[in-house]
């Protein structure tokens, strides 16, 4: 019996912190910040849905015809998301490419300024999703180049 209770302690006493359970309080954070980020990647996703129609409508000959669209596959292969968040990130990203082409057949002034527009709120969303990662690295990330 007490070499049993001895494996006990020395197995609890080798757990790694993480395997503890939280605290109420950061359960409630981590949550947060986990339905956050699943908002953040379908919103991105959507995004990137947008871009594609407005790159392949703006910059046909480009040699990367579907830059937008590797993007997503990248940023879908490197976040390993649970199936239904899966789901509704490729969703997202096939509707917003559809309204974007029911909205904007040739590539006009409007389009270009919707672009514009589309990619500025993709360097929004793109600050929070690499948020977690500066704080890990320390790296301080500026879309804006100042």
């Amino acid at each position: 019996m007490r070499k049993s209770a001895f494996i006990a302690a020395a197995l609890i006493a080798a757990l790694p912190l993480s395997a503890l359970p939280l605290s109420a309080t950061a359960q409630g954070a981590t949550a947060s910040a986990w339905q956050q980020r699943s908002t953040d990647l379908v919103t991105m996703s959507r995004l990137l849905g947008n871009l594609h129609h407005y790159h392949q409508l703006c910059y046909p000959g480009d040699w990367r015809p579907d830059l937008y669209r590797d993007r997503m596959k990248e940023m879908v292969s490197l976040e390993d998301p649970y199936e239904t968040l899966k789901d509704d990130m490729i969703d997202g990203f096939n509707e917003a490419y559809r309204a974007t082409s029911d909205s904007y057949a040739q590539c006009t002034a409007a389009a270009i300024e919707a672009m514009r527009q589309t990619a500025s709120s993709g360097d929004v969303v793109a600050g929070r999703l690499a948020a977690p990662y500066r704080e890990v690295s320390g790296y301080d990330y500026d879309a804006t180049g100042d």
